[in-house]
C-alpha cells in the first residue's frame, strides 16, 4: 500500500529522483516502526522507535527531540518545498493525517512557503493531486490564525496546514507576557498553541531545520508534542565553539556534489583571463582587473537572463555579484550595507500627522529657493544635421587582442572558454560601427544612414590598410566598437549644423530636489568655519567649510578664497543660497566639438531677486550664452560686486529644497 502511494504521488507531482527517494524513506520508516504515528507515546516507546529505525538507517543515531524526528538533507535547489507537499500528500492519503505545522526560520522563507502552498500560484506544491482539486488544504498562517480560529469547526478542506515563522512561537515580549499564540482565545476556549499541541495527528515540518537547534527553539518545538518531525536542511550541522556538529537524525543525505552530478544544480566554476600573468602587476591593479572581469561576466549574465525572460514570457531574474574581502580591514573599505528600519515592539509611538505636515511645510518654505525652469525652443522651420567629411585617422592603429575568459569547473576540473565579444556578431564589418553610433542620442539613423555607412566604411578601409587578416579587422571592430564610435562621433560634432527661423522663451513650473554633492577631503582635515581666513589659499580645494545659517547645504567646498569671501557676503545679505552640484540645471554650451555642462558658482535669493552668481576676475567677460539641445539659451548678466546676476524673482518658480 505505502509503495503504491509513493509511486502515485511521485508521478502526480513529477518528483525528482532525490525527492522520490526521500518520500520512499519516510514510507519505509513508518512501515518499520508503526508506533511513529501513535498518539500519547511515552519516552520508552520513542526509544523503541529509535532502535527499530537504527537498523534501517545507519546514519541515524538519535532523534535529538522529545518525539521521532527525521532529517532529510538535500542540497539547495533540489526542491525541498515540493518535497514537503509530497510528504503531506502521502501522510494524508496513506495514513489519514489531516493536521500539519510548517515552520519557517525567517520572514523571507515564511512568505515563500505561504505562496507555494497557496493554489493558483506558479510553484503550487499540490498541483496534480486529485484529492486536493475540489477542496485544497486550508492554509492558516501566523498572520491570520486568530481570525481563522473562529471557523475551525466549519472547514470543508480535508487537510489543514499551519505555516508559522519560528519567532511567533518562541519569542518573549516585553512585560513578561507569553507570545500571542500562547494566549487564551475566546473562540476556542484555549490558546491556539495549546489547541495545536492537543491535536492527535499533528505532523511538524521544519524548513532549514538547522535554525531550530537553539535552546529556546527546541523547547518550543517539543511543547507542540507532534507525532513526528520531518526536518529539511541543506546544511545538516550546527556551528559550535569547537567547529560544526553534524545532525544525528539524518536518514537521507543528498549533498551538493550529487546534485551537481545529476544536473539539478549548476556547476560552479572559476574564471580568469587567458594568459593572464599577475606577477608583473601591483596587487591593487590585479584586484582591479579581477573586479572588471567579474563585472564583465555579471553583465553578460544579465543579458542572457533578460533574453531568456523575454523569449519565454517569464519574470526576469536579476543576478547578483558577491565580492569577498580578504579580511575585516579590507571589508571596511567596501560600501556599507544600510540596515533596514526597527519594527514591532521597538517601533516609535504613533506620529501626530497634522503636526508633521505643519512642521514640514514650515521647513519647505524656509529652506526653499524658487527658481524658474526656462526653456528656449526653436520656432518655424528647423534644420539640423551633420555634413559629410573625411575622417581623420592618422595615429589610430588599434590592434587585435585576446580577452577571452578561461573557466574551470570546481568538481570535474573541466575547462571552458567564454567569448570576449562585447556584442552580437555582425554580418557586415561596417555594422559594428554603425550600430554603436546610433546609440548616441543626437544621431538619427533614418536621416543619417548614408553618412554613417560612409564614415564606417572609411574606418574599415583604414583598419584593412594595416591589418592583413580579415579576422584581425573583425576582432578590433568587435572589441573596440565603442571606442571607435566615440572617436567618430567626436569628429561628427565638428561638422554639425543647426538653424531655425526664430526662438521662443518658455517659463515652466517644475520641481527639482537638490542633488547631493560628493566631496573629497584631505586626511585629517576638519570642517572649517567659513568666516575664518584661510592661511594657505592655494589648498582651499582640499578643505570643507561649514557653520552656515542661510546655506541650503550644511557643508560646502570652494574653488578659491574669492568664493569663500563671497559666501560671507551671501550669509550677510542673502535670504538663502547654495553652490549647485553638477547636473542640477542641465544647461549645456558648445566648446569646440564638446558640449560641457554649465554649473554656476552660486545661486542665491534676496528680498527682490533670484541670483545666479559667478565670481570673476576684472578682466573676464561678464556676458555669456549657452546652447542646449532645445535651442539657444541667452542669459543677460549684469554686474554685482564682481559677480554676475540673472533671473528675476517674479518668474514662475521651480523649487530647490535644502539637502540635509
Amino acid at each position: 500500500m505505502s509503495q503504491r502511494e509513493v509511486n502515485a504521488i511521485a508521478g502526480r507531482l513529477s518528483l525528482r529522483p532525490p525527492q522520490t527517494e526521500s518520500l520512499a524513506k519516510l514510507a519505509s520508516a513508518i512501515e518499520a516502526a508503526p508506533a511513529m504515528l501513535k498518539h500519547d507515546r511515552d519516552a520508552a516507546e520513542v526509544a523503541a522507535v529509535l532502535n527499530a529505525l537504527k537498523n534501517q538507517f545507519p546514519t541515524l543515531q538519535d532523534f535529538e527531540r522529545d518525539f521521532p524526528s527525521l532529517c532529510f538533507a538535500l542540497a539547495t535547489g533540489v526542491g525541498k518545498t515540493r518535497l514537503m507537499g509530497a510528504f503531506i500528500s502521502y501522510l494524508f492519503q496513506a495514513h489519514g493525517i489531516k493536521h500539519f505545522f510548517v515552520l519557517a526560520p525567517n520572514l523571507t522563507i515564511y512568505d515563500k512557503l505561504i505562496a507555494d502552498f497557496t493554489p493558483n500560484t506558479p510553484k503550487y506544491v499540490f498541483k496534480g493531486v486529485a484529492e486536493f482539486a475540489a477542496y485544497p488544504p486550508e492554509i492558516i498562517t501566523g498572520d491570520n490564525y486568530e481570525e481563522r480560529a473562529q471557523a475551525l469547526g466549519d472547514l470543508l478542506s480535508p487537510v489543514t496546514i499551519n505555516i508559522f515563522n519560528i519567532s511567533k512561537i518562541n519569542s518573549e515580549v516585553r512585560g513578561g507576557k507569553a507570545p500571542r499564540i500562547k494566549r487564551l482565545s475566546e473562540y476556542i476556549g484555549q490558546s491556539y498553541f495549546d489547541y495545536l499541541a492537543c491535536l492527535p495527528d499533528l505532523v511538524l515540518l521544519m524548513d532549514e531545520s538547522h535554525r531550530y537547534r537553539a535552546t529556546s527553539g527546541v523547547r518550543a518545538i517539543n511543547e507542540l508534542k507532534p507525532l513526528i518531525g520531518l526536518e529539511l536542511s541543506a546544511t545538516p550541522f550546527v556551528e559550535s565553539s569547537k567547529g560544526p556538529v553534524p545532525f544525528k537524525n539524518v536518514v537521507m543525505d543528498y549533498p551538493l556534489a550529487r546534485a551537481m552530478e545529476d544536473g539539478f544544480v549548476k556547476e560552479p566554476a572559476v574564471v580568469t583571463q587567458r594568459n593572464f600573468d599577475a606577477r608583473n602587476m601591483p596587487p591593487d591593479e590585479v584586484e582591479r582587473v579581477k573586479l572588471q572581469d567579474g563585472v564583465r561576466l555579471h553583465e553578460a549574465t544579465k543579458v542572457e537572463l533578460k533574453t531568456y525572460a523575454r523569449s519565454n514570457g517569464v519574470k526576469e531574474v536579476k543576478p547578483f555579484m558577491l565580492v569577498i574581502a580578504r579580511d575585516t580591514t579590507h571589508a571596511g573599505a567596501l560600501p556599507p550595507v544600510q540596515p533596514s528600519l526597527l519594527t514591532g515592539a521597538d517601533a516609535p509611538p504613533e506620529l501626530d500627522l497634522a503636526d508633521v505636515v505643519r512642521r514640514t511645510v514650515d521647513v519647505v518654505v524656509q529652506q526653499t529657493i524658487d527658481i524658474p525652469r526656462i526653456a528656449v525652443v526653436p520656432k518655424g522651420v528647423v534644420t539640423s544635421g551633420f555634413k559629410p567629411f573625411m575622417l581623420e585617422v592618422a595615429g589610430l592603429h588599434l590592434q587585435p587582442k585576446d580577452r577571452s575568459l578561461v573557466g574551470q569547473t570546481l568538481r570535474t576540473h573541466e575547462q571552458f572558454t567564454l567569448s570576449a565579444q562585447s556584442g552580437r556578431t555582425e554580418r557586415r564589418l561596417e555594422d559594428y560601427i554603425v550600430h554603436a553610433l546610433i546609440d548616441f542620442d543626437d544621431i538619427d539613423y533614418t536621416v543619417h544612414a548614408s553618412l554613417l555607412y560612409d564614415l564606417a566604411g572609411q574606418m574599415v578601409a583604414h583598419l584593412r590598410s594595416y591589418l592583413p587578416e580579415a579576422d584581425e579587422v573583425r576582432n578590433v571592430l568587435d572589441l573596440d566598437r565603442q571606442l571607435i564610435a566615440k572617436n567618430i562621433h567626436a569628429q561628427m560634432m565638428g561638422h554639425f549644423h543647426e538653424s531655425a527661423t526664430d526662438y521662443a522663451v518658455e517659463v515652466r513650473r517644475g520641481f527639482t530636489a537638490l542633488k547631493e554633492p560628493t566631496y573629497t577631503v584631505g586626511a585629517g582635515q576638519p570642517v572649517r568655519d567659513y568666516r575664518h581666513t584661510v592661511d594657505e589659499p592655494s589648498r582651499i580645494k582640499q578643505m570643507v567649510f561649514g557653520h552656515f545659517s542661510r546655506c541650503l547645504y550644511p557643508l560646502q567646498k570652494f574653488d578659491s578664497d574669492t568664493e569663500r569671501r563671497f559666501a560671507v557676503i551671501l550669509e550677510r545679505d542673502a535670504d538663502k543660497w547654495f553652490k549647485p552640484a553638477k547636473g542640477q540645471f542641465q544647461v549645456f554650451y558648445k566648446l569646440g566639438v564638446e558640449q560641457p555642462e554649465y554649473v554656476p558658482d552660486f545661486v542665491a535669493e534676496t528680498a527682490h531677486y533670484l541670483l545666479m552668481c559667478e565670481t570673476k576676475a576684472r578682466n573676464e567677460p561678464r556676458n555669456r550664452s549657452w546652447t542646449c539641445r532645445s535651442g539657444l539659451l541667452a542669459a543677460c548678466l549684469g554686474r554685482l560686486d564682481n559677480a554676475v546676476v540673472g533671473w528675476a524673482k517674479r518668474s514662475v518658480p521651480t523649487n530647490f529644497i535644502r539637502s540635509n
